[in-house]
């Protein structure tokens, strides 16, 4: 019962949280970027959905390994940095609500399968920079995730550069 209350919260919570997200990405369009290379390693160790997850045993680990290795290779450090601020809620929520976790999933299968489809029209190991032409339905959510927290992921280098007490986002201990 309490989780049929809760999940409806946590969606409403979590919205508010994207638009707060959303004002720290246009904050972000007067900051000159310089794209960083993402560490891989790195990425393995911070703890994201996909890793809570495998975790959990909802994700197989080769979805896993596709998602931290090839997916995340596409992408620059400011975009982690940006995604791992923008899904820390969701990180808790998911740890108490059953259902988030189960809209996780989707989620997270509908983000694999446009990246394999990315890869797929590509016949290419890796590419730099911007996401190819794909149908619509499937990549706007991807280009619009992407763009989020890339621009997040700026806004919140430059606070920690300007504010040296800002701890790092849920890194393994």
């Amino acid at each position: 019962m309490i989780q049929w209350i809760l999940f409806p919260l946590s969606i409403f919570l979590y919205v508010i949280w994207l638009l707060v997200c959303l004002g720290l990405a246009l904050v972000s369009f007067v900051i000159p970027v310089r794209p960083q290379k993402i560490d891989l390693n790195q990425v393995k160790n911070k703890k994201t959905v996909c890793r809570h997850l495998n975790e959990r045993g909802r994700l197989t680990d080769q979805e896993y390994n596709f998602e931290t290795e090839q997916v995340a290779a596409h992408y620059d450090n400011l975009t982690l940095k940006g995604y791992l601020f923008i899904i820390s809620p969701l990180l808790f929520f998911m740890k108490f609500i059953k259902k988030l976790e189960d809209l996780m999933l989707w989620l997270v299968y509908q983000w694999i399968k446009a990246h394999k489809k990315i890869f797929h029209r590509l016949k290419m190991p890796t590419f730099e920079g911007h996401l190819p032409h794909v149908p619509f339905y499937t990549t706007w959510i991807t280009h619009t995730c992407v763009w989020l927290a890339q621009r997040v992921g700026v806004t919140i280098s430059l606070m920690q550069s300007l504010f040296l007490f800002l701890p790092p986002f849920r890194e393994e201990r």
